[in-house]
């Protein structure tokens, strides 16, 4: 009995993962934003204060909380587009540890922007440093067509966002802007975002997938033959003729698994999914 068709669900993300997003986003961003109105790359009009010297806004915590859901979201959807077969070379396995380092380094690049600004460092070599940076980082932890598209986004639409709110609320101001009312080196920053946030949510996301318990298999991802009723075998015309269905062993890969998990247009996830399998 072949699989049934996959259902149209990629554009669905689970509330968890929205959740998580949202949160880390809304944790860590200020932090990050910090160390620019630390370094007096720009200044609040109407600062707020918090734990560990931090200076922000009241609304910078839903922003990036918005944009880590945004970025995730693009990185998820686009993943189940593309599949590996479109993206060469394939997502990169999202390790906690690699997850940390990507994230790490996005952290370090916006910590040494606020430093080479407040050394009156100008404007050129810190857009050149930052957009090494931004290239390094998209090499080392990312490198798929989504990243790319995505992180191009967020580099194109955190800046415009930017410049909307500066010309509109007039909440705060950059102390040395020379592309408009920002600095131009903020657009590699915020390229860099892309494969921060994009490796925190495949990572997530799997996180979730692996924590889920399936009704049908729990987790064993095999299910009874249905051909010869979990036998391995049947008979004909007084026969015994050997399962084709499940190769004699009485079981197949779990159906519900094969459609929740998404996997069926990924060579490397089904390779993954059957080496899951017991023998």
């Amino acid at each position: 009995m072949p699989l049934s068709p996959p259902q149209n669900h990629f554009l669905n993300v689970p509330t968890p993962f929205v959740a998580g997003m949202a949160a880390s986003g809304a944790l860590l961003g200020p932090y990050l934003d910090n160390y620019h109105s630390h370094y007096h790359v720009l200044q609040y009009h109407h600062p707020v204060h918090g734990p560990f010297d931090l200076t922000t806004a009241l609304w910078t915590p839903p922003l990036f909380a918005l944009a880590g859901v945004l970025i995730g979201y693009l990185y998820t959807v686009g993943d189940r587009l593309l599949n590996d077969k479109a993206q060469i070379p394939p997502p990169p396995t999202p390790t906690v540890p690699f997850t940390l380092t990507s994230i790490s380094f996005f952290t370090f690049q916006y910590w040494l922007s606020g430093i080479l600004s407040i050394n009156n460092v100008d404007g050129t070599t810190i857009f050149l440093t930052m957009s090494t940076m931004a290239l390094l980082g998209f090499l080392v932890f990312d490198r798929t067509i989504v990243g790319f598209w995505t992180s191009l986004a967020t580099a194109i639409g955190g800046p415009l966002i930017e410049i909307g709110l500066l010309s509109t609320f007039h909440d705060y101001h950059y102390l040395n802007s020379d592309f408009g009312p920002i600095p131009g080196w903020i657009i590699p920053v915020y390229f860099l975002g892309g494969p921060a946030n994009g490796n925190l949510a495949r990572a997530g996301l799997k996180a979730l997938q692996d924590k889920s318990i399936c009704p049908t298999c729990q987790n064993s991802r095999v299910q009874p033959c249905v051909n010869c009723d979990a036998l391995g075998y049947y008979i004909s015309y007084n026969q015994k003729i050997n399962c084709t269905c499940c190769n004699g062993s009485g079981q197949t890969v779990c159906r519900l698994c094969f459609r929740t998990l998404e996997i069926e247009n990924s060579p490397s996830a089904v390779r993954e999914f059957m080496k899951s399998r017991p023998d």
